[in-house]
């Protein structure tokens, strides 16, 4: 039954191996096969309820056989879905001492420390892991973005153009490289994605990357017909955010009914008394990044990044069922992998986005914690998501920057936290006076090294990197009128909230 279950998946036909597995597992509840089998469609699907069914599998297969290195190699990388860094490194180096020549280990432990914004310790794994795969793509792919997002983007550059060259190198190689510089005159790589994209035998997910990468291009040549043409495929190339969008006003409609003030009042002794977490959220590309940048600047502080814990492992988490006991062991489980980022540090950074629809629960973990939302002009912000990050049509983008402001004006009256908002226009404007506050906010003392942000170095994994290496600029502030006239569908949607333009 095995080799069918597999068969199966191999063959693309995942519920039914799936199936198989749970029958064999019926009968057999350590059937290694099984449970190994079960693990890896989880971890194929993305989704993070499923990789924490990934975790269960992966963890029974390792006690059953505990010096199975490629066991632990695929609990560390459902670990890794699953937003847990800390307990991913910790089964990558038991998989290493196994067998120090795994390919598949050093790959883990590389991935392991840049999520932890190491770079140099991730180089030095995928280097070695090089060295005994040499012109593995996947691994040279890693080891250019590892080196980008240190900030050594010559490097990082090179290696791009040694993949797409050689006919090695994957759609992420051309949208990596596309986001990585500056580009004046046309590069030879827009040709060669062009000619993907007339090509019927490119994957849908590779032309969505495609797509993206010569949208960046062209924009960045002036070419903003061109460039609009191709954000607007992305959206046609990919059904994701219209199906998202579906439940979103219900999940609102029922965060008002159930997250009232006597919700919290009945719920006091859920509360951690720890003042380390500094959440930084609103929606993508309204300034998360340099908020968190000039937080990090400050030598008491730390910048985590965009820490999935939140997001994966509590985004299927029934608030009525939450008790006291389970409460007080994700605050714990939380500040262990902040500990792991910086156990130095006064305060460490989250600057998750998406983390504004689960203020619900960071509010009841963590009461004395700094919260603080960034918000952009809303056809700004739009413009620059459906530019940069967002998978879907101009309208649906127009409805979740709705939504997003409605839970945000319904989470300001009923929190029992001060929730700071910081415009990116009033940052852009009033530098100091800005950052001034954010300090104050978070509970340290004022350090004028917030004001030199660009000159703090740390590994920066967002299409914000750029941005934040180089002073405070304008330029970005009015960039959404390049495609002014394409905007009717995001105005309509957005409604009072795209304010009127001269």
């Amino acid at each position: 039954m095995i080799a069918q279950a597999e068969g199966l998946e191999r063959a693309g036909c995942l519920m039914e191996a799936r199936q198989v597995y749970q029958n064999l597992l019926g009968v057999d509840g350590s059937n290694i096969g099984a449970l190994v089998g079960l693990g890896r469609i989880a971890l194929q699907s993305g989704k993070p309820h499923a990789a924490a069914h990934a975790v269960l599998y992966f963890e029974k297969a390792v006690k059953i056989c505990p010096r199975a290195a490629e066991l632990r190699n695929q609990l560390a990388i459902a670990f890794l879905q699953l937003g847990r860094p800390d307990k991913a490194e910790v089964q990558a180096l038991i998989s290493h001492k196994l067998d120090k020549n795994s390919v598949e280990t050093l790959k883990v432990l590389s991935d392991v420390y840049y999520q932890f914004g190491k770079p140099a310790k991730a180089q030095r794994y995928i280097e070695r892991a090089l060295r005994l795969c040499p012109g593995d793509p996947s691994l040279t792919l890693a080891l250019a973005e590892n080196s980008d997002a240190s900030g050594d983007v010559t490097k990082a550059r090179a290696l791009y153009r040694e993949l797409i060259t050689s006919g090695r190198g994957s759609a992420l190689a051309y949208l990596r490289l596309a986001f990585s510089q500056r580009f004046n005159e046309e590069p030879p790589e827009l040709a060669a994605i062009e000619a993907l994209l007339s090509d019927n035998n490119t994957a849908p997910l590779d032309r969505v990357t495609l797509h993206r990468a010569a949208g960046r291009i062209s924009e960045e040549l002036g070419h903003y017909e061109r460039a609009f043409a191709h954000f607007s495929a992305v959206g046609k190339s990919a059904a994701r955010a219209s199906a998202e969008e579906t439940g979103v006003p219900e999940r609102i409609r029922r965060a008002k009914e159930m997250f009232t003030p006597q919700f919290y009042s009945d719920r006091a002794d859920f509360a951690n008394k720890s003042q380390r977490p500094v959440f930084v959220f609103g929606m993508p590309r309204s300034g998360t990044t340099l908020v968190e940048q000039i937080i990090a600047s400050h030598p008491k502080a730390y910048g985590a990044g965009e820490l999935l814990f939140f997001s994966a492992e509590t985004r299927c988490l029934p608030p009525d069922r939450l008790g006291n006991g389970e409460a007080h062991k994700i605050a714990k489980d939380y500040l262990h992998l902040l500990h792991a980022y910086s156990p130095r540090a006064a305060r460490v950074v989250d600057k998750m986005p998406q983390n504004f629809e689960l203020l619900w629960l960071l509010a009841l973990l963590f009461p004395k914690a700094s919260f603080i939302h960034c918000r952009r002009d809303p056809l700004a912000t739009c413009v620059s998501c459906f530019t940069n990050v967002y998978v879907g049509d101009l309208g649906t983008l127009g409805r979740a920057y709705r939504s997003y402001h409605d839970l945000m004006a319904f989470w300001r009256q009923t929190l029992p936290v001060t929730i700071l908002d910081v415009d990116y226009e009033a940052l852009i404007d009033d530098q100091e006076g800005q950052s001034r506050k954010l300090i104050d906010h978070i509970g340290l003392e004022w350090n004028d090294s917030c004001l030199r942000f660009h000159a703090t170095k740390r590994s920066v994994q967002t299409p914000s990197r750029r941005q934040v290496e180089q002073p405070i600029y304008r330029s970005s502030l009015e960039g959404w009128r390049r495609y002014e006239k394409h905007l009717g569908p995001l105005i309509n949607t957005l409604g009072n909230l795209a304010r009127p333009r001269a």
